[in-house]
């Protein structure tokens, strides 16, 4: 097909944040990592005779020969976590080779359990208080309500949040009419009944969205809480009609009172919704604020204090100024094709789900963006992100080529993000976890350790790139917007070893620098705890420590007895960096002795 040749080459080099950036959660301050490889090309022998310890290991003839031809040998082991590898090494005096995979891995945990904690010990309990108070406004809504319209509309949102509150685990007294709309919508929901029409909203909905998954599967609190915020994220006030769009009116009006404390609704959502696009990123669907603002222009400032039927009075011209705003870009819904995506979808969501770039590209390089293509690959993600590699395998093996737009699209997305400023890489950690991961998509040429030049090297950094982004997914499992498919005995105390260190300079600065934003932006908002404060300082110096040897490593310096010492006690090191003490118990379980993970990215209904 000839793309690589005509189409963006070497992306990565595009791609470098080499200021500070102001974000809306702080400055993001990057490291640098300026090097340049001068390390000479060394044979090693067939027999492996050239290897200083190789009689260490029981390695087969045709392992040594992979180990001639490439310069390594990756080999399956049993134990659950990393860091166990390591400690092992140590333990047998046997030298260590620190991988990125380690550091990536480090960082997906410090990620995943503040994510868990927040969701504990703040989010549940404002969550649960602010459906509580909508359902009761809703209710009273519906007794201020005369006309059918506005009655019609209120009733829907009994149902709503009524749905919200009994996954919460929360039974509230109700008008029997929306009662019989809850209790057959959370049938559909509890069953996990796939592709059905909502009795709420009369579209059609993906009930499989509901089974939790993720780190949501570690106890009922974080089960319920799941289903909760995937109901809010997923289920849509649409523009195109008049009695869902009045719905989210009433919704918005709602939200500008207060509890009976003296707690603003809107600050109650805001704690919810304004940490998680730190985490993951703003909803790419109208949300409370954007309605708030049309609402204010067609309305008044004060239409929180119009009546229901007064307010459907206006929904026409609500409507219209409406249809102004952005369309969502990824569509997460049951959609026919030829249907228009904005027409169908655009709308009000009371908790979003996000807009991530990845599911972004997956609904390009999908059925009808790609004819008769239905499901993406995660090699996708990382030949957009500059992995000529993927594309090769894309094409070569996968033969993804063969469906008519593939080719064009990838150019097309390849091009797109090419020319994204360095704003959008470091608006929070979800785009910035991306941004780390592109120094594996670079081929290490000349210059570089002999090992690191092959094919089987990059398929190694792709494989690493490819891992890191399954973590990012289940970490974000449930506010990441997925996209659809439209339907068609003790030994003797060791001595110290010598050791290496994965030389990837620009992979430890930028994830060096991510730990310090991450840590950084939750401090501004009073959610980081002592732990992670010492343990993303911690992961930090590591990085750079990290950064500085390879630096070294690559202009063919002698690494120093300190760098050995960090290399040699690495194992422990991880280890703590990987356990924490005064959280655990509430928020793991048996799954988390392992680090083997599984994350769905997209549905295909057809």
């Amino acid at each position: 097909m000839g793309f690589l040749n005509a189409a963006v080459i070497l992306f990565y080099c595009l791609v470098s944040i080499n200021s500070p950036v102001q974000t809306d959660f702080g400055l993001y301050e990057p490291y640098r990592a300026d090097v340049s490889p001068s390390i000479s090309t060394y044979p090693i022998s067939g027999g492996l005779e050239n290897v200083v310890n190789a009689s260490q290991f029981k390695l087969t003839s045709s392992q040594k020969e992979r180990i001639s031809r490439e310069g390594f040998i990756a080999i399956p082991s049993d134990m659950e976590q990393i860091f166990d590898i390591y400690k092992l090494l140590a333990e047998r005096g046997q030298p260590i080779f620190v991988t990125t995979d380690s550091v990536l891995h480090a960082f997906h945990i410090l990620y995943d359990y503040a994510l868990r904690v927040m969701e504990f010990e703040r989010f549940y309990s404002d969550l649960d208080l602010l459906i509580s108070e909508m359902l009761n406004r809703s209710i009273d809504e519906y007794n201020a309500s005369t006309g059918k319209l506005a009655k019609e509309a209120a009733l829907r949102n009994i149902a709503f949040f009524d749905v919200a509150a009994r996954l919460m685990g929360r039974s509230e007294d109700i008008p029997p009419e929306a009662r019989r709309l809850s209790d057959t919508e959370l049938k559909l929901i509890e069953s996990h009944s796939g592709i059905s029409p909502s009795t709420i909203f009369g579209y059609m909905e993906d009930y499989s969205q509901y089974i939790p998954r993720g780190h949501y599967t570690r106890n009922d609190k974080f089960k319920r809480f799941f289903k909760a915020m995937m109901w809010f994220g997923r289920m849509g006030f649409r523009l195109k009609s008049r009695s869902e769009t009045l719905s989210a009116i009433l919704i918005t009006a709602a939200l500008q009172g207060e509890t009976d404390d003296g707690r603003q609704l809107m600050d109650l959502w805001d704690e919810i919704y304004e940490p998680t696009v730190f985490f993951v990123g703003k909803s790419d669907d109208l949300t409370v604020r954007h309605y708030a603002n049309v609402a204010h222009k067609v309305y008044g400032p004060s239409f929180d204090e119009l009546s229901p039927d007064q307010m459907a009075e206006g929904v026409d011209r609500f409507t219209q100024e409406a249809q102004n705003l952005e369309d969502p870009l990824i569509n997460s819904s049951i959609i026919l094709q030829g249907s228009d995506l904005a027409a169908e979808t655009k709308g009000f969501r009371f908790m979003g789900q996000r807009f991530i770039p990845d599911s972004y590209m997956f609904t390009q390089l999908v059925h009808s963006h790609v004819q008769n293509r239905l499901l993406p690959k995660g090699l996708d993600v990382m030949a957009v992100l500059g992995s000529d590699r993927a594309y090769e395998i894309l094409t070569g093996l996968y033969n993804e080529d063969r469906f008519p737009g593939y080719v064009q699209q990838i150019g097309k997305l390849r091009d797109e993000y090419a020319n994204l400023p360095s704003e959008v890489w470091a608006q929070n950690l979800y785009w910035n976890w991306l941004y780390c991961l592109m120094p594996l998509l670079e081929r290490k040429d000349e210059g570089y350790p002999t090992f690191m030049r092959s094919d089987a090297w990059t398929d190694k950094e792709l494989i690493t790139a490819l891992g890191s982004w399954a973590e990012l997914r289940h970490d974000t499992i449930l506010y990441a917007k997925q996209s659809y498919t439209k339907i068609t005995a003790v030994p003797p105390r060791p001595e110290l070893k010598v050791g290496y260190v994965e030389p990837n300079p620009k992979l430890y600065a930028r994830l060096a620098s991510l730990a310090r934003f991450m840590r950084r932006g939750l401090e501004e908002r009073g959610l980081l705890l002592d732990e992670f404060d010492w343990k993303l300082r911690d992961l930090e110096e590591l990085l750079l420590k990290l950064k500085e040897i390879s630096e070294r490593e690559l202009r063919g310096e002698k690494l120093t007895e300190e760098d050995f010492k960090l290399i040699f006690e690495y194992g422990k090191r991880l280890e703590a960096l990987n356990t924490f003490t005064s959280i655990d118990q509430a928020i793991e379980n048996e799954e988390d002795k392992s680090m083997a993970l599984v994350a769905d990215v997209h549905t295909d209904p057809n």
